[in-house]
This record gives C-alpha cells, structure tokens and sequence, in this order.
C-alpha cells in the first residue's frame, strides 16, 4: 500500500511500554460514567487502575525476549492473571485485553520478524492482525474462556435485558468439551456475541470499528480538533464515540433501548458543540451526573476500552497531539 499510513513499532518491549501509556492516557481523565480523579465507583478509584495497569506491564515485560512467540490464548490469560491477582482482583481491564492483545501480538511478531525495520504499512499490519485471528487453536479457546471466566465481566447472562441465546455458555462447566469436541476456535464463540458485544465484533471484522475511526478522525480528518489539552481530547474522543457506537456494557447491563438512549443523549451534546460551548457543557454536566449516579449500572466500559485501544493505535501511526508525552520511557 503505498504511502500508506504506517504504525512504528521499535519493538515488543515498546509495544508493551505504548500499551501501559494509553492506558494511563484514557483512566487518569474524567469521563461521565467511568472511574476518574474525580468520580469512584463502587470503591474503585484510578490508584487501583494504576496498581493493575502496572502489574500487567510487569508481567509481561518479564518475558518480553519471548513475547512474539505466545500463543494469543495464553497472552490474554496471562494478562488477566495479574489483573486479577493484584488488589483490589476485580475486573478493570478485561475488555481492554481483549482489544488490544492481538495487535500487541501481531505488532511483535512483525518487529521480531523485521528486526531492522521499525515501520509498517496499514495493509501490513492489518494483515498480521487477521493472521493471529485466523490461526488460533483450541487450546487458544479454552484459555480465553477460562481468562473471561476469570474475570467475570458483568451481564452475560442476560445481555439486554434478555436470556442468553448463544449456543456457546462461556459460564457452563460442559463448555470445555463442546470446545474440543467440536473442535472451536474463539473466533466461532465471538461471531455468536458479535451482535451484542463491540469487542466480539472487532474480533470477527478484523477492527472494522476502530479502522473507521482512524481513517476517518486521525488520519483522513476533515475539521482542526479544538482540544488543547489531554482531558478535552479524551473527552471530545469518549463523547463522539459514544455518540457514534452503543456502548456494549451499558446494553449488556440493561437493555437496547436504555443504550440507545445513552448514544442520543451523547449525540445530542456532541451537536450542541461537545464541552466547547456554553450549551454543550450545560448538557455534558447533566449527563455525567445522570451516568456518574447510576452505581455502575451506565458505565460506558467498553467504550473506555476503546479509547485505550484507539490511542494505543494513534500513539503507533504518530498521530497524537504533542501534549500526549510518553509517561513511560521507550
């Protein structure tokens, strides 16, 4: 693809450095619903983001001269062990790993596959994305389930409001054996919840989701963004997205319609000129209150997941903003 956008990668160890700085980029500025500096929910505040953040990172970075050659399976179960073995052991990045690990995988194995080159073409990192999807095992399959089980991410029973219809249980003890007896990769259980769930459906398209917002706000856009700073650019960042996408945890949660709600009222401050006019800003506080009160039950998780996956992808094309400083040293 000449000329085409192209993601630096230095190698798997700066991958995993970029990975722990768009993380850090997305939970240490407030958005309506999330835990921020200044919003808690249900006791968890953004130092026990930072202690899990930090204990991933160190897990990984210990086998870092290996990284490329983890099987994708054992990269997220891995990745969710420490999670859940850090305090406060609750699920605050499970949707984050399962974003982002295939692009640390599929980056890593280009960067040790090219060790003289730093730079990749769109089509050619794409392609090593779909590579890692595609060529998953059962053994992959049986430790993704056995890492989301770990996690326990809230409203897959009844995801909107409704009985699971899946033919594929996660939750089941007879899940195992289905999985080998029919021989499953994770990408058949993902086409099953893709209706309900972005992450799934980024899987199964090959980040569909995300290659549109790239193109089409990072690399292709058309207006000068009108942040100055890291907070209003995650935030004008969250509200369009939110505006765009149904956040799939508030559906899972709660309904279709209670998701859609939440999209229009995004919508409706995102027209009104975001928090960049008097009127956007009156509807952004009424907003964040409503989300910000709802005890967990209108957290737009899986779109905080996708900031830190859009910024860990913008942070590789060179694309950020220049106040965007590296926290951690590459």
């Amino acid at each position: 693809m000449s000329n085409s956008p192209q993601f630096r990668i230095i190698s798997p160890l700066s991958l995993l450095l970029t990975w722990k700085d768009a993380n850090q980029w997305e939970y240490l500025h407030d958005k309506p619903g999330n835990v921020g500096p200044t919003n808690q929910s249900k006791g968890i505040t953004i130092n026990d983001y930072q202690r899990v953040n930090e204990a991933i990172f160190s897990d990984l970075s210990r086998i870092e001269p290996d990284f490329s050659a983890l099987s994708l399976g054992k990269l997220i179960l891995r990745s969710v062990s420490a999670m859940v073995n850090c305090p406060p052991h609750q699920n605050l990045f499970l949707g984050n790993i399962l974003l982002v690990a295939p692009l640390l995988l599929a980056g890593s194995q280009l960067s040790t596959r090219h060790p003289n080159r730093q730079l990749f073409d769109w089509d050619e990192f794409w392609g090593q994305v779909q590579t890692v999807l595609n060529e998953t095992t059962v053994q992959d399959t049986k430790d993704i389930i056995d890492a989301i089980n770990r996690a326990s991410p809230g409203g897959l029973d009844r995801p909107g409001g409704k009985s699971l219809t899946s033919k594929y249980d996660i939750s089941k003890p007879t899940i195992e054996h289905q999985v080998a007896f029919q021989n499953l990769r994770i990408l058949d259980l993902f086409r099953e919840s893709a209706h309900y769930d972005t992450i799934s459906a980024e899987w199964v398209s090959n980040y569909s989701l995300c290659k549109e917002w790239l193109e089409a706000n990072i690399i292709h856009q058309h207006r000068i963004p009108q942040a100055t700073n890291m907070q209003d650019y995650v935030l004008e960042m969250f509200l369009k997205l939110l505006a765009t996408y149904n956040d799939s945890l508030i559906y899972r949660k709660n309904t279709h319609q209670v998701s859609e709600e939440i999209k229009r009222e995004a919508c409706a401050i995102v027209q009104a000129g975001s928090l960049f006019t008097l009127k956007g800003q009156k509807l952004l506080k009424t907003f964040s209150f409503r989300l910000n009160s709802s005890k967990g039950k209108l957290n737009p998780g899986t779109t905080a997941d996708l900031i830190a996956c859009l910024l860990f992808l913008t942070k590789l094309l060179g694309k950020l903003p220049e106040y965007f400083d590296p926290l951690s040293p590459m």
